[in-house]
């Protein structure tokens, strides 16, 4: 039934990009070439018209909190953001970054619950956090920072750094001792992890690496990488036991290049140039969990919503699917769980509930399985297991929820919107 890889990468007629981030406030794809600015809609490129500063950018990133893509080089030693119309050019780049040679390494990174853009530096006497609120970076105190000079002549430098939307967590990947010419002497697999309260904490080497790229998967809730530099290269997840683990992928004829790599967390694809072709390709899913909107519910006013209870929360084979029912007045609710939005038994759906005492609304889903939740502050939040049978994969299934809503209507009940779902396969 399956064909050995899980993922593919797949071509995609492009420019050649220097630098790429997702947009997330407007759906894009926000990278340059040369002297001209593009942007990608998940369809199509275009050439977007700017003031194009003289940028040779070595950290690229999105701002989600004030809507700006965020620059830096230590070149210009300085601080350039996009707003998807003009570059502006607020400040600079702290002494730390700028001051050491760049084969040391820094990392820019977004942490959504510090509303910051953070950047970490291995200068030539230590690593620190820096954060940047558009105005000024800050130093973020921390503790147990990884290492980086091993002697006068060698030090430490690091592959990559994300964050892990899951655990709330910095992830930071991978550490190179380096010459002072920067030439690298050796590799060595590591993985850390940093927040507030614990500081750095290190884990045992796990999995292989060179020229790592590094994300978080929005539809598994786990941070994946991609080795380019290794032949060929390698793909590894990292589960929740803290281990890498390689999964099987397809290169489909490509030689991707870790350049300009971005991640789409919508569509869950990982951008990157092509050396080959000179244009840009992306690594997604064969199989993947999806959960989507399919139909509405009862009119408004504040009809009940369903949705994932967080975008990770999905259908993966041998996992559980979690969703959650807002705006539930009873904090109660039933889930609906069908294979059909067409028919159940002889009765065609949609089916118009007026004649139950629901005006304007649609039963849109075949409650075949049906399931009651009980929750708190107008939340109800469901799972339901998905068996580990390789036949389930592909499976499309479809939901709906209905919710007590006393004086709402004669039957004193309203249902919300459905959803569309698929099974996919995790590994």
């Amino acid at each position: 039934m399956f064909c050995p890889a899980q993922l593919q990468w797949v071509s995609l007629s492009a420019p050649q990009c220097q630098m790429a981030a997702y947009d997330s406030a407007r759906d894009r794809v926000v990278g340059y070439a040369g002297s001209t600015m593009w942007e990608f809609d998940g369809l199509a490129w275009q050439v977007v018209p700017s003031n194009m500063p003289p940028l040779v950018a070595w950290g690229y990133v999105f701002d989600e909190q004030r809507r700006v893509t965020v620059a830096i080089s230590s070149f210009v030693q300085a601080v350039w953001e996009w707003d998807g119309t003009s570059w502006t050019n607020p400040g600079t780049v702290p002494f730390f970054v700028w001051n050491y040679p760049t084969y040391f390494g820094y990392h820019l990174v977004y942490h959504p619950r510090r509303k910051r853009v953070l950047i970490f530096v291995a200068g030539a006497f230590g690593s620190e956090l820096h954060e940047w609120d558009g105005v000024a970076w800050t130093l973020v105190p921390t503790t147990n920072a990884p290492l980086v000079r091993i002697s006068p002549f060698t030090q430490f430098s690091y592959h990559a750094l994300v964050y892990d939307r899951a655990t709330d967590k910095l992830v930071l990947f991978g550490r190179a001792e380096v010459q002072n010419t920067g030439g690298v002497i050796a590799d060595e697999s590591r993985t850390w992890e940093w927040d507030e309260t614990t500081g750095w904490l290190e884990f045992p080497p796990s999995g292989t690496l060179r020229s790592t790229f590094m994300w978080f998967d929005a539809h598994r809730g786990k941070m994946v990488r991609y080795d380019e530099g290794l032949n060929p290269p390698t793909v590894h997840i990292r589960d929740d036991d803290a281990i890498w683990r390689p999964i099987a992928y397809s290169l489909n004829g490509l030689s991707p290049t870790v350049f300009a790599g971005c991640h789409d967390p919508l569509r869950n694809r990982f951008y990157s140039y092509q050396n080959a072709t000179n244009d840009v390709a992306y690594l997604t899913d064969l199989y993947p969990a999806e959960y989507s909107p399919h139909g509405a519910g009862c009119v408004a006013p504040a009809p009940p919503e369903l949705r994932l209870t967080a975008p990770w929360t999905r259908a993966w084979l041998g996992g559980a699917l979690g969703t959650t029912v807002v705006l539930a007045p009873q904090s109660v609710a039933v889930l609906c769980t069908g294979l059909s939005d067409t028919l159940f038994g002889t009765t065609p759906l949609p089916f118009d509930l007026s004649a139950l005492g629901m005006p304007s609304c649609s039963l849109r889903v075949a409650p075949e399985l049906i399931q009651l939740g009980l929750g708190s502050h107008g939340r109800v939040t469901f799972a339901l297991p998905i068996p580990a049978d390789p036949i389930l994969v592909g499976t499309v299934f479809y939901q709906q929820a209905l919710v007590p809503a006393p004086g709402a209507n004669p039957a004193g009940l309203r249902v919300s919107n459905s959803t569309r779902g698929r099974i996919g396969r995790s590994h």
